[in-house]
């Protein structure tokens, strides 16, 4: 009889041989036709939402006319650009900090970090310094929680349909993105909405995000390749009123209530949940808290 450790060595070395071999199945190559995407994002999340290229988000005032973008909506823009920790530490002035009432060409003329190829990173445009240097000195927080507390019709939905468009784009940019967390070959990962009731959720925040992204002329012509390249080697995009699964690097988007039970045990890259002063305060599965 094989001792213990004999027989937790072949395990390993059988784990080992599977994961290999599923390595090599997995389909980390880049879909004919879709190499224009790959590796070139958006610079950041501002100019992801502004540029008419990408998220093409300008909304037209019924009342003077104006053609209005996230500059024009101050907590907005300075929402996404402090949540993303675009504004380089060392080239920003005290000024800088604070946007309500600054004129587009101030805010666009602050030093906010974008993505280089070459370092593969986001980089201060004036300094050159890089997130990751920023973040070693300490100079950055790192945030991964966002609780926002504003009042009604104040665009708490079409936010998190920016942010969520944009974690959309960066990740579709990267041929695998298990590999890019270190996750095991084809390891599904999930992008949550959250709301009260199923209705609700896609009534708001999951619905926002698909409505904003029918916009972005980026991602539908990501879309038309993809399907494109659907006809002569198989499906690839999966889309229902409540999931949508991008199946060639298994990145799902779902809609959920706030049952925990239905959300547990998923590998979930973001999750946003709307109303969260609505769920219950109790001891059920549908509590806050939860």
């Amino acid at each position: 009889m094989n001792s213990l450790d004999s027989i937790s060595g072949d395990i390993s070395i059988l784990i080992d041989k599977a994961l290999k071999e599923k390595k090599g199945k997995s389909k980390t190559e880049i879909i004919p036709g879709m190499e224009s995407f790959i590796d070139k994002p958006a610079p950041n999340i501002i100019e992801w939402a502004t540029r008419p290229e990408y998220l093409n988000l300008a909304i037209e005032d019924e009342d003077s006319g104006k053609i209005r973008t996230v500059y024009d909506h101050y907590g907005q823009y300075q929402t996404l650009r402090d949540f993303f920790e675009l504004l380089c530490p060392i080239c920003a002035t005290k000024d800088d900090v604070l946007c309500w009432g600054k004129s587009r060409e101030s805010l666009e003329s602050q030093n906010l970090l974008v993505w280089d190829q070459q370092y593969k990173d986001d980089v201060c445009p004036r300094c050159k310094t890089t997130r990751q240097e920023l973040n070693e000195d300490g100079l950055f927080k790192g945030y991964e929680l966002m609780l926002l507390i504003v009042g009604m019709r104040s665009s708490k939905s079409t936010t998190s349909g920016i942010i969520s468009s944009f974690i959309e784009h960066k990740l579709l940019t990267y041929v695998d993105i298990a590999k890019l967390f270190g996750l095991i070959p084809n390891q599904a990962l999930e992008i949550s909405f959250v709301a009260t009731t199923a209705g609700q959720s896609e009534k708001t925040v999951f619905e926002s995000w698909k409505s904003l992204r029918k916009n972005s002329p980026w991602l539908q012509s990501y879309l038309k390749k993809l399907k494109e390249a659907e006809i002569v080697r198989g499906q690839y995009y999966d889309d229902n009123s409540k999931k949508i699964h991008y199946k060639h690097n298994n990145l799902r988007f779902e809609s959920f209530t706030s049952n925990s039970a239905g959300v547990a045990g998923s590998t979930r890259i973001a999750c946003f949940i709307d109303e969260l002063s609505r769920f219950d305060t109790t001891d059920s599965k549908r509590s806050a808290a939860e």
